[in-house]
């Protein structure tokens, strides 16, 4: 019986000594799990950030091509005016 119950408290002792241990253990998993995270989020941060300058570039650059479209459709209605009152006035 006593051998019993210095096996018992033995393994309770036992028990304390490896809880912090494991805990200890485990929160440095975590910890680094933590840091992995957070080095994955930065990348993510960064990629978007480029994208949106990307973004921004792309759209000022459609915003010039859209501005010389509509000045080379104004010309076309200007050069389309002339031509028909040439012929207008050939007709004449």
């Amino acid at each position: 019986m006593f051998e019993l119950a210095a096996i018992i408290s033995h393994s309770r002792v036992n028990k304390k000594l490896t809880c912090p241990l494991k805990l200890e253990k485990e929160s440095y998993v975590l910890e680094e799990d933590v840091n992995k995270f957070n080095a994955m989020i930065a990348g993510f941060d960064e990629r978007i950030r480029k994208m949106e300058e990307l973004v921004e570039e792309k759209d000022k650059e459609m915003k010039e091509k859209l501005g010389g479209h509509k000045r080379i459709c104004h010309e076309n209605e200007e050069l389309k005016k002339k031509v028909e009152l040439q012929f207008i006035g050939e007709d004449e």
